[in-house]
């Protein structure tokens, strides 16, 4: 049977957008069970009431909820549910993996939480019968009856979302957690010494029980990694948006520009991924001795050695390639910086990043004279007559400031820049670019691009002015321009994030005098790979 199509937030109309709305507001995503329960706005409405009147008032605690719900699942052999609420129990209540794990047993320290789980899978095993003896144990351990009604309720909410995922097909956008039959004792406590083996680095590394290298992801494949990678950035990045399932499937399976990239997936208990790296490797001629790496754990299994894997991998992947330099950037005084510098990795570059609010922007550049230039715009590809002359301006930013770093130099052409275009469209993104020509060639440029279903934040790509243009406030003129067309066009887009180089002096003064404001620094760090 085919699986229940999903409702895009995008597209949705009527109802469907309003609550989808809110569940992306609470949750910072939609999943894509909340997707499939859109196709009856009625339904989804009900849906979120239920669980908005237990969060409210309700007697039962979150974590006896998600409880419930990892219970339900297991008994239903439902991996999407599984796999939501051991994330959400994780996350959300502070639940650690062993009380993740013996949930779904109906195991529970305290009398209270044992006799509601206990109360959950009678209803479950006996399709709604329990007997008056179960019953009377159930208050004997001190469940009221208020929460006997809770608990009811719960686990109906529960089978109705374990049903629904099952008759849907719905795809798991969460880490994959996979329904198994109970395991004996030794391994039912097997979360203990796990956690016990994060407070002893002699035994760091026990939580990783494999590493799997890719050359291509798939479908799956990119789901886990999305959730890894959206539980990375809530931890590090917490003010930051979180990419979508589409969208970081999209980054995985786009080919690149001039390189090419390996893949490695590790996986824990019961095979959910709990650590993702991606190794970029350039092939063009100015940049075919450097590597650029992205690494991402799932911040409940970090310290426990499973980034170390990943980096020892690619590290190794990176020196068989014959690289001389691996580049890897985190957000400034976090962990991943600690990580880098721990690991022989030294500080190259320091990045400001900064955000524009495109309502409130000082966008009077725009209205500026500059004699012997006019503005031309375009979106996707560069026109065959700017071809050209805009791969020769683009070679104006190898001269941006690049710290230490052995970045090396970039040689554009009209065909490399058809390309990189190609790739953008490929991910689903948007390109947008104003341009300044005059006394007869193309002295500067601004591009914009609009990732694949965003519909709030655009990305500052180049910007650039040719050396022998320079002086005019030519750059600032292109950006209020830009500016202005994204308020004409793409009304939805309320910011541009971009980033400079501290020392860029130049274009963080025209980004503040354009209205652009602080917001994150990330530092870029080097690990250096003499030949052996």
């Amino acid at each position: 049977m085919p699986p229940l199509p999903i409702v895009d937030p995008e597209t949705a109309t009527g109802d469907a957008v309003r609550l989808l709305t809110a569940t992306h507001r609470a949750l910072g995503i939609v999943p894509n069970l909340t997707k499939v329960m859109a196709n009856s706005p009625a339904v989804l409405e009900g849906y979120v009431a239920v669980l908005g009147a237990l969060d409210a008032a309700g007697n039962l605690p979150p974590d006896v909820r998600e409880r419930i719900a990892l219970l339900v699942a297991q008994e239903n052999r439902c991996d999407y549910c599984l796999s939501a609420h051991s994330f959400l129990g994780t996350r959300v209540t502070g639940m650690s993996g062993d009380e993740v794990t013996r949930a779904r047993w109906g195991d529970a320290d305290d009398s209270g939480t044992g006799a509601a789980l206990a109360l959950a899978a009678a209803m479950v095993r006996g399709r709604g019968e329990v007997s008056d003896d179960q019953l009377a144990r159930i208050r004997d351990a001190g469940l009221s009856d208020a929460r006997i009604v809770e608990v009811v309720a719960q686990v109906a909410v529960n089978v109705f979302t374990n049903y629904l995922a099952k008759v849907g097909r719905v795809d798991v956008d969460w880490p994959l957690v996979r329904h198994t039959d109970r395991p004996g004792a030794a391994a039912r406590h097997r979360g203990s010494a796990e956690t016990t083996a994060q407070h002893h680095p002699s035994r760091q590394g026990a939580l990783v029980t494999g590493i799997t290298t890719k050359q291509q992801v798939s479908a799956e494949d990119a789901v886990a990694w999305h959730a890894v990678v959206a539980a990375s950035l809530a931890a590090d990045l917490p003010t930051g948006p979180r990419p979508t399932v589409e969208q970081i499937r999209a980054q995985l399976t786009a080919a690149g520009l001039d390189s090419r990239r390996l893949f490695w997936l590790a996986t824990g208990a019961d095979d959910a991924v709990v650590g993702v790296a991606a190794l970029r490797l350039f092939s063009s001629a100015g940049q075919d001795h450097l590597a650029e790496l992205e690494l991402h754990v799932d911040p409940a299994q970090r310290r426990s050695g499973v980034g170390s894997r990943l980096l020892a991998a690619a590290v190794s992947a990176a020196r068989a390639e014959r690289r001389r330099s691996l580049l890897a950037a985190a957000p400034a005084d976090g962990p991943g910086a600690a990580f880098c510098l721990a690991r022989d990795f030294r500080q190259v570059l320091a990045l400001d990043h900064l955000l524009l609010d495109v309502a409130r922007a000082d966008d009077a550049e725009a209205d500026a004279e500059h004699p012997g230039y006019e503005l031309v715009s375009w979106q996707g590809t560069v026109p065959d007559e700017h071809a050209g002359a805009f791969a020769a301006a683009k070679n104006a930013m190898n001269d941006m400031p690049t710290g230490e770093m052995d970045y090396g130099s970039q040689t554009w052409t009209a065909e490399r820049v058809r390309a990189m275009a190609a790739v953008l469209a490929d991910r689903g993104d948007l390109l947008l670019t104003v341009a300044a020509l005059g006394k007869g060639e193309l002295a500067g440029y601004t591009e914009i691009v609009v990732p694949s279903g965003e519909t709030r934040r655009a990305l500052q790509y180049d910007t650039a002015v040719v050396p022998a243009h320079r002086g005019h406030r030519l750059g600032l003129w292109l950006k209020a321009a830009m500016v202005r067309r994204l308020r004409a066009e793409h009304p939805g887009i309320v910011e541009i994030e971009t980033d400079n180089a501290e020392d860029n002096v130049h274009m963080l003064a025209v980004n503040r005098d354009l209205g652009f404001r602080p917001y994150r620094r990330t530092r870029e760090f080097q690990l250096d790979l003499p030949a052996s």
